[in-house]
């Protein structure tokens, strides 16, 4: 099955808000990654978004060893199909 994570599938309000486009594009230290969540589910991730580093990382390298510490993590490949600056 083929997945395509938008924003909102991301990253979640810290203070349990519901995720605002707008906001998050405005004041992105209001929102957290969420999708470590994810990982017992994806092989492969192909990154094609558009990122600065005024936004929360999608997967920190932290989070991804403690889930394959965990044995939650199905995670084969990663592939940035994107063209940031």
């Amino acid at each position: 099955m083929i997945s395509n994570f938008i924003s909102k599938h991301l990253v979640r309000h810290k203070e349990g808000k519901e995720f605002n486009k707008a906001e998050y594009y405005e004041q992105s230290d209001l929102y957290e990654t969420k999708f470590y969540e994810y990982l017992p589910y994806v092989h492969f991730i192909i990154n094609g978004i558009y990122w600065e580093a005024k936004y929360p990382r999608i997967l920190s390298i932290d989070e991804l060893r403690e889930a394959i510490e965990e044995k939650r993590s199905k995670l084969l490949g990663v592939c940035d199909i994107s063209a940031d600056f």
